[in-house]
Order: structure tokens, then sequence, then C-alpha cells
């Protein structure tokens, strides 16, 4: 059966936003990942899990989350070789969670939002659905082809950058700016800023990861 978790990390994340895109949505756990616990806080979401140094955490109110009953607590030393975040996705991963929703893993800290994006990687080595949301942008990686809904996309553009030095043969139908068996090579720009034109667009390729990002103005 899958199973299924939000991650709330540190970053930049709109309250009203969180508010809103949780609404009507389940999930087997909730992690509150360091600084992420704040925005749990402020949109009244209680996580089942804590997990990280918690040195970006107001001590008062993480005192107050860890007396609460069914929380586990995972505390990592400020000393370490991975960010919170990604601890966080491994645990996810290790305890066989499938699909995984990610709110403030981008922000003011461009540092953190690309290493958080390549961390995206695990999940998809994993064969794990992760997914990155904020109030601007929907991200994600993929190494096959997908379709597209236009009712359904998160925003007006679709980017597609490669991850790999090179994603080759790419394929793109029902796009506004088509193509037929392109190489996009890392660096470039190419692909970014395309629009959906058809009720459904594809995109399929031979070899390489690309991010995607579905992105509002």
């Amino acid at each position: 059966m899958e199973q299924s978790a939000l991650m709330i990390t540190g970053g930049s994340a709109d309250p009203a936003f969180a508010s809103d895109f949780i609404v009507g949505k389940e999930y087997d756990a909730i992690l509150a990942v360091d600084g992420g616990l704040a925005l749990c806080h402020d949109i009244g979401l209680i996580p089942t899990h804590l997990i990280g140094d918690f040195d970006t955490v107001e001590e008062g109110l993480l005192e107050r989350y860890l007396h609460l009953p069914g929380i586990q607590v995972i505390r990592h030393s400020p000393i370490k070789d991975a960010t919170d975040t990604e601890l966080a996705l491994t645990f996810c991963l290790d305890s066989r969670i499938t699909s995984i929703h990610i709110l403030g893993g981008t922000g003011t800290r461009i540092d953190h939002s690309i290493a958080n994006i390549q961390i995206l990687l695990h999940a998809l080595k994993a064969g794990a659905s992760c997914v990155m949301y904020d109030a601007h942008n929907k991200i994600y990686l993929t190494d096959r082809g997908i379709e597209l809904e236009k009712e359904a996309q998160y925003g007006n553009y679709v980017s597609l950058l490669p991850l790999t030095e090179t994603v080759r043969g790419v394929t793109l139908r029902g796009f506004k700016y088509s193509l037929d068996n392109v190489d996009f090579h890392i660096g470039s720009s190419l692909g970014v800023s395309n629009e959906i034109t058809d009720s459904r667009a594809s995109i399929s390729f031979l070899s390489g990861i690309f991010l995607v990002v579905e992105a509002k103005d």
C-alpha cells in the first residue's frame, strides 16, 4: 500500500498558501523539519515527527511540541554531513514512503534551495514520487516521459532543465514550442518558459534526467 508524507522544512513558505495547500489532503506522516515546526504551528498542523538539529526553532515552541503525545522525535547533531531536509527525506525513503510533498524547500537561501532540488534525486532513484511546492512553483524530477494536462497544471509555464549533462532525444507535443528529437545540454536555457497549448501535452526523451518546474508569475 502506498504511504504518503508531507515534509515542512525551514525555508520560506507563506502560511496562507500552506493552509490552502493541505485542504483535502491526507498524509500517513507529517514531518516538521527543524524550522518548519514554526509553519506547522502557524497553520495549526500537528506533526507526527520532529526531525532536525533544531538550531532554528524557538526553544519554547520546540518544548511545547516535544511533550505532545504521539510525536516521534528524531534529533540530529548540528555537526553533520547532510542538511536536516536531506535527513528527513532519507527517513521517508527508509520508511518506504512512496509519495512525498515538500513545503518550505525554497526560500531566500539559494544554496539551500539548490541543495533541496538536488536531493530530490534520492527519491527518483528510490522510485518514489517527491514534489516540492511553494506559492509559485511545483518542482520535481523525471527520468522518463510524462504527460501534463493543461487544466491540472500548476501555473502557466513549464520549464525543462537538464539535471544530467545531456538529456537526449527530447520530443515535445502539445506545447507552444514543440520539438522533435532534440538534445538538451546542461547550462542551456532552451527549455525555460514553455506553455501548454493543447488539452494534454507530452514530454518524451531517450535518456537523462529533467528538472521540471511548473511555474506561476
